[in-house]
């Protein structure tokens, strides 16, 4: 019994020491590094001028960075790149002939292995006209900072959609031939505030702009404006021209109203 014991204590003896000289391991996933590249996903949505989403989107132009890269929709309104470039704001254009663009900019991560972006939105472009009735120049400062003081007013076809609030796309300049489709020939454009309703027929449009809005001219001089219709706001940042434009105008832009400012 007394040799038993002994034999029992010795191997407790070892047993206890390769327990406390064990050495533990554990695996450490190697360090994240940065992509260079990713691929990029979206979705465009195509509406009527009734605000119904159309359901087929195929057929849509997504430009990538001016040109970079550029693709099509399927009949879903999705897209695809690849792979592109990471660590940068790029901006993604969509068109389809008969409607109005529209423009976005994201910043593409490096560490995201794909990135979805959007959903951009696109809709049938305004075929309805409008007509400058008056316009009123808005008061100089301190006035003009914290109210809408200028007005224009005008009036729509009566072939407005009727389930849709309408807007104006204004450019200003210092001669009568304005074009929205010459940037040369205007200084500027703006969307002024108006608080249009849904309604049938012909439509009594009443705008209001700020005095900041008319910077680039001086005062008591001659400010023409013309007038496109839009829906809502279509408006967007385009890098290559370095400036907010709208693509999404009507076909009619109206007539030319001068005014002197203040």
């Amino acid at each position: 019994m007394r040799r038993l014991t002994i034999i029992l204590g010795i191997a407790f003896f070892l047993f206890a020491g390769c327990s406390s000289s064990s050495t533990s391991y554990y695996w450490e996933p190697p360090p994240r590094l940065p992509l260079e590249k990713t691929k990029l996903k979206g979705e465009v949505l195509i509406f009527d001028n009734n605000c119904n989403l159309i359901a087929d989107r195929s057929g849509v132009l997504v430009v990538i960075d001016s040109g970079a890269y550029q693709t099509t929709t399927n009949k879903n309104g999705l897209w695809e790149c690849p792979s592109y470039r990471t660590g940068n704001y790029s901006y993604f254009h969509c068109s389809k002939p008969g409607f109005y663009s529209s423009e976005t900019s994201e910043y593409i991560d490096k560490w995201d292995t794909a990135m979805t972006i959007g959903p951009l939105v696109i809709g049938k472009a305004p075929t309805f006209s409008v007509t400058l009735d008056a316009v009123i120049m808005p008061d100089p400062p301190p006035d003009s900072q914290t109210t809408f003081s200028g007005g224009i007013f005008s009036h729509s076809s009566d072939d407005v959609p009727d389930s849709v609030r309408i807007n104006l796309y204004v450019i200003v300049g210092r001669t009568p031939y304005l074009n929205i489709e010459n940037p040369a020939s205007y200084e500027s454009g703006f969307i002024p505030y108006t608080g249009d309703e849904p309604g049938n027929g012909s439509r009594n449009i009443a705008s209001y702009f700020y005095w900041d809005l008319l910077s680039a001219f001086k005062s008591n001089e001659t400010v023409y404006f013309k007038a496109y219709p839009i829906f809502e706001s279509s408006v967007y940042y385009n890098a290559k021209l370095g400036k907010y434009v709208s693509d999404g105008i009507g076909l009619s832009p109206s007539n030319v109203l001068s005014a002197t400012k203040k």
